[in-house]
């Protein structure tokens, strides 16, 4: 079917909430309600044990007080109304199992009271659809009726005789419908009714916990119209609609349930397709670029029920247990979520009445463009056509201009930008590299004082070993452990000493303390000479400085009194002869450096020779200090003064020269410290100068802002040009995507061609996968046949020499039991004889006792009437005779049944049914003597 233009404003689903009131079950297990409704301002508050109630607003909100015919009138006539205007609508209840859907929905059929909602509105459907017949004679209404279920995932068709799945298929316009159900015409309400009536007999329905008669599927039963009315003008204007009543098996919880087996599998479908539904609608809500419809049935045949082409209206039933507020906290979260949809209704309009309007419109335009051309003519339009070609040559030209100028002005403006760039970039370049050769002067020099630092702090330490040598022995018992072991180490050393100088070495270690002093006096001739240079070096630096802060102080005057790319080159080139002047100056402070390098490399040389020497020299420094000892330390070692006579003289005489030696060294240190403030002079003179350079960067970045401010004026020029330049761009825009979607094709072909390419290989790679498995598939197969037949063949003969040995022993069995068989006839026979007998004399006994017991309560009856006929008036005496025999039939009836359920328990049945002939015989005779 078609849709007309003009359709009904979108509208969200409306929600309906409706709560039963708690079950005589749940009232005995001291149930309480958890749920309070409040229908003025359509809200539900559920309590919960922990925490803030929750609480929801929906369209309207049902308890207990309102009736079927209620519902029906207040909230769902209207929806029906809009069903016989053309549009689609939908009613369906969610909920839990046992919350009242099917109640809501279909009712008690025949109970005007207690009747549904689907039965309602046929009738209502029905009765509007006769009065519009006698309102408009000209229309035409067909009425036809589908009835469907979904059983455990399948589709089955309620109204056909043979229950099988079927299948859902899409039409064009991407609705569902199910192939091969059954549309069955009905033209009144008692055919719908019947219809409804069998597809319900047919549902599946089962028992739980929860609910005696639960549906175990969900039933989606549709009546559709097809109105035909006949218009003034003799047309035709046809009109269909749909109305889907949905009844929605409820969500279960296996625990609350207790279903097993069939029933368990049932209900997990049922959650399953209740699940998608509730995905889809969670989809629809949050926007989502694809609804998942296809995941389930019932979410296909609701999908224009869910933000399509309908009116839908929704009952969510509650149940207000409190043992049940989880399942009812989420079917009203689910109805929440279902409100916020919205649908878009529209009127059904049959496609060739829709095409008929499309085409009258068409020729009254067509019509009315004719009629202007046949008063006007082209020759208007012959017009404006020529003065939009010369507009646009007039364009194309200024175009054309403007592009090439703006071309030349772009290509000075990047030669310029690149100039000033790559001139930043180099001389970024040696300012980096200065300050890396300046860091690098300042790890050699922290290197060479650290260096001597370790040197003095080792001739301390063995200044002070030599002091505790020559220590009393009370000032010893006072030392520690690391004292004693540092003297202990002195003595190894004075003796090692004592026996070279007794072996003859004492000339060999007087030579090597002489090369020892010739070595230092030449590094320290070379020291000086190093200072000399160092001192010409900055000398020559600061010349270089004074030179540097000259060309600076003239460029900035330059740049502040010109401007444009003749100021910024003079500039750069200033900036370069300036660097040039500090690598050179850089250059020869190396020379300082390499030469305090070679110093400190000579000094630790010499530190190593004086260790390697033996402890020749730490002696010298101790006996020098020894003099100055008292003579009392001395006198109080004797053993140690005799040890030191032999070397006393070696240690006169190199006293001398060391004592000299580190006067020179500690000279040589003051002139490195002077050295060192120095340098750390010229440090701070190039970090002026580094604060110079960033003040020309800052004047270069003046001249970018302005160079910027001038292409900022040129682009507002160029202005004018892109507005006559937007049609080529856009054209030019059009084929570079037609060209880029060209491209992309073409990449998009070779990704394909390379994807086929590794397809085929995988499908060799696995066929010939497959072939091998195949093949060891096969040998295994027939390797498992071989064994399978083996192990039949044995089983065979097993089972034959089985069933012959079972054979033997059954047919002993049989004859065994054939001959008990027939004792036992024999016996049964003679005890059927027996109990044949007493049952006779059985018999004769029991109506020899009611023969008596009836003459026995006939002389009763007969003594109590003459005794209340002599007290009682004729009409009472009567009356009470009257009841009397009532109630003597009552009893001898209730005493039969008694009997005859004794003799049934005992076995008796043939006097039973004896007994049963003769009571049935009674009360005629009771009537004949009444």
């Amino acid at each position: 079917m078609g849709k007309r233009d003009h359709a009904a404003a979108a509208e969200n689903i409306k929600v309906l909430v409706r709560c039963r009131p708690l079950s005589e079950k749940e009232k005995a297990a001291g149930h309480k309600s958890c749920v309070d409704l409040d229908m003025v301002q359509n809200t539900v508050t559920v309590k919960s044990i922990i925490g803030e109630p929750d609480r929801w607003t929906f369209d309207a909100v049902i308890n207990n007080s309102f009736s079927q015919q209620d519902i029906f009138t207040q909230l769902i006539m209207p929806l029906t109304e809009s069903v016989l205007g053309g549009f689609n609508a939908t009613v369906f209840a969610y909920g839990q199992s046992g919350s009242g859907k099917t109640h809501t929905m279909t009712g008690v059929m025949g109970d005007n009271t207690l009747e549904g909602v689907i039965p309602r509105c046929v009738k209502h459907i029905f009765n509007t659809v006769e009065k519009r017949k006698e309102e408009v004679p000209g229309t035409t209404v067909s009425m036809y009726v589908s009835f469907m279920e979904l059983y455990n995932g399948k589709v089955r068709d309620l109204l056909a005789k043979q229950q099988v799945p079927l299948d859902i298929r899409e039409n064009k316009d991407h609705t569902f419908f199910v192939q091969g159900a059954v549309v069955a015409q009905v033209k009144f309400p008692e055919d719908v009714i019947r219809h409804l009536e069998e597809g319900t007999d047919r549902r599946r329905v089962g028992s739980t916990e929860l609910n005696a008669d639960s549906s175990r599927s969900h039933s989606v039963f549709s009546l559709i119209l097809e109105c035909i009315e006949t218009l003034e003008d003799g047309s035709t204007r046809a009109v269909a609609s749909k109305l889907n009543l949905v009844d929605l098996a409820g969500s279960e919880r296996q625990g609350k349930t207790g279903a097993s087996g069939d029933t368990l599998k049932e209900g997990c479908n049922i959650n399953l397709s209740l699940s998608a539904l509730g995905t889809v609608i969670d989809t629809i809500v949050k926007g989502g670029a694809h609804v998942p419809f296809r995941s389930s049935p019932l979410t296909m045949l609701l999908k224009d029920s869910l933000g399509g082409n309908s009116k839908t209206v929704m009952f969510a039933n509650i149940n207000p247990s409190e043992r049940n507020v989880s399942e009812t906290v989420s079917t009203l979260r689910f109805a929440d979520r279902a409100k916020q949809i919205k649908n878009k209704p529209v009127v059904n309009i049959s496609s060739k009445d829709q095409k008929i309007a499309e085409l009258t419109d068409m020729v009254k335009e067509l019509r009315d463009k004719l009629a202007k051309y046949e008063n006007e003519g082209t020759a208007g339009l012959e017009k404006e056509v020529v003065q939009l070609q010369e507009k646009i040559g007039e364009l194309e030209v200024q175009l054309d201009n403007a592009t090439k100028s703006r071309e030349a002005d772009l290509v000075d403006y990047e030669t310029a930008k690149a100039t000033l760039a790559a001139e930043r970039q180099s001389f970024s370049t040696r300012l980096l590299s200065m300050e890396d050769e300046i860091a690098q002067l300042q790890n050699q020099l922290q290197i060479s004082e650290s260096s001597g630092a370790a040197m003095q702090s080792q001739l301390n330490d063995v200044w002070s070993q030599c002091y505790n040598y020559f220590l009393t022995p009370k000032e010893k018992a006072a030392q520690t452990l690391e004292q004693l072991q540092a003297q202990k180490s002195l003595e190894e050393v004075l003796r090692s000493v004592q026996k070279r100088v007794e072996g003859g070495g004492e000339a060999a270690l007087l030579e090597k303390i002489r090369s020892l002093a010739a070595d230092l006096k030449a590094s320290q001739a070379e020291h000086k000479a190093t200072t000399k240079e160092l001192k010409s070096s900055k000398a020559q630096l600061e010349r270089h400085l004074a030179e540097v802060k000259e060309e600076l102080t003239a460029c900035r005057g330059a740049s502040s009194g010109s401007g444009g790319s003749s100021g910024d080159a003079q500039v750069a080139a200033a900036m370069r002869q300036q660097q040039d002047k500090l690598l050179s100056a850089l250059k020869l402070d190396d020379n300082g450096a390499a030469a305090m390098k070679l110093l400190r490399d000579e000094n630790e040389t010499l530190r190593h020779q004086l260790m390697s020497s033996g402890s020749a020299a730490a002696v010298a420094a101790p006996q020098q200090n020894s003099v100055s000892i008292p003579t009392k330390k001395t006198t109080a070692n004797p053993a140690v003064a005799l040890e030191l006579q032999p070397s006393a003289r070696v240690a006169a005489q190199s006293a001398a020269s060391v004592s000299s030696l580190q006067a020179e060294l500690e000279e040589a240190k003051a002139k490195v410290e002077h050295v060192t403030a120095s340098r750390e002079a010229l440090y701070a003179e190039l970090e002026a100068q580094r604060t110079e350079l960033a003040k020309v960067e800052s004047t270069m970045a003046q001249h970018d802002r302005q160079l910027a401010k001038v292409q900022r004026e040129y682009e507002a020029k160029l202005a004018d040009a892109t507005r006559y330049e937007n049609e080529v761009t856009r054209l030019e825009t059009r084929l570079r995507e037609r060209s880029d979607q060209l491209d992309q094709l073409r990449t998009l072909l070779e990704k394909q061609k390379a994807i086929i390419v590794k397809n085929n290989e995988k499908a060799e790679f696995f066929q010939v996968s497959l072939r091998d498995k195949t093949e060891a598939l096969v040998a295994l197969e027939q390797q498992f046949r071989e064994q399978l037949e083996n192990k039949d063949a044995q089983m065979q003969q097993l089972i034959s020499r089985r069933v012959a040995e079972f054979s033997e022993q059954r047919n002993v069995e049989l004859n065994e039991m054939a001959l008990r068989q027939k004792k036992l006839k024999k016996k049964i026979h003679r005890l059927q004889e027996e109990l044949n007998g007493w049952e006779a004399r059985f018999d004769m006994k029991v109506c020899e006792c009611e023969d008596l017991r009836n003459a026995l309560e006939e002389k009763k009856m007969e003594q109590l009437r003459m005794l209340r006929r002599m007290e009682l008036s004729d009409d009472e005496a009567e009356a009470l005779e009257q009841k009397e025999q009532i109630q003597n039939s009552l009893r001898r009836a209730k005493q039969e049944r008694r009997r005859k359920d004794d003799l049934f328990a005992m076995g008796e049945v043939r006097s039973a049914k004896a007994v049963a002939r003769r009571s049935a015989a009674d009360p005629s005779d009771d009537s004949e003597h009444s």
